[in-house]
């Protein structure tokens, strides 16, 4: 693979069919129908002289439990190892075999792998392949600043591309990204406070109780202006009695 940063989905010709084999690995992960830990191994042999020895070093891995492809190229002298579905590549079982074949290993391994990464407390990231015990740490590169600026903290699972250093000058495996990828995560987010529903404990609307309180002082208004308009009009008077009245008091009727 080429040294430049960039992310999976931009294809180059480095892996033969790269763009459609990744299409169905993030497709199968976003589904959650696979689970795609060590998906792809290349890597420099040693030995590799002619078309014969290619042969004999595929056919050598080929047997190997959850191996799908190999593929051995006469010319570069590199061996690319390719996984099943659902299945994961064994590291060791696949540099053992082809060093019982004749043709051991002679560089670093680039990897294609799907797994998450990890912030230690002094700041040192390392990724750690989903399923495996595999855990390396991850040299700092515009690779990896680019990702932290896309993904601030990291967090999910990713699908990268880098160089695996075993033996590296300070003695301890480290891996330099290549390339990589997002996983997108299949749990529905959960939806905003606004938007959930009440509950049956909730208080019904004001709206009854202003309408009742406003019927009341109507009702109080229309009695008090009853009473007002009776206040102002002389109370009925029966003829007879007023002058059974008179007579009885002396006071001579009005003419």
């Amino acid at each position: 693979m080429k040294a430049t940063a960039r992310r999976i989905s931009q294809s180059r010709p480095g892996w033969p069919a790269a763009a459609a084999f990744l299409v169905l690995l993030l497709a199968a992960a976003s589904t959650g129908t696979a689970r795609a830990e060590v998906k792809r191994l290349q890597f420099p042999v040693s030995g590799m002289r002619s078309p014969l020895a290619s042969r004999g070093v595929e056919e050598a891995i080929r047997t190997l439990s959850g191996v799908a492809r190999v593929s051995a190229d006469l010319g570069t002298g590199r061996v690319e190892v390719e996984a099943e579905s659902q299945k994961s590549l064994n590291l060791q079982e696949v540099r053992t075999r082809a060093a019982r074949a004749g043709y051991p290993v002679a560089g670093d391994l680039d990897v294609l792998a799907r797994g998450r990464f990890d912030t230690g407390a002094e700041g040192r990231i390392t990724f750690k392949v989903a399923g495996t015990s595999y855990a390396w740490q991850v040299l700092e590169s515009a690779t990896l600043l680019e990702m932290i600026r896309s993904h601030p903290g990291l967090r999910g699972e990713f699908i990268a591309g880098f160089r695996l250093f075993e033996k590296p000058p300070w003695n301890r495996p480290a891996i330099s990204l290549r390339e990589w990828e997002a996983v997108a995560s299949a749990t529905p987010a959960a939806a905003p406070h606004s938007l959930r529903p009440q509950t049956s404990s909730a208080k019904p609307p004001a709206a009854p109780a202003a309408s009742s309180k406003a019927a009341a002082q109507k009702k109080t208004t229309a009695v008090a202006a009853t009473s007002k308009g009776s206040k102002g009009k002389a109370p009925a008077v029966d003829p007879a009695a007023a002058k059974k009245k008179r007579r009885d008091s002396g006071t001579p009727p009005k003419p």
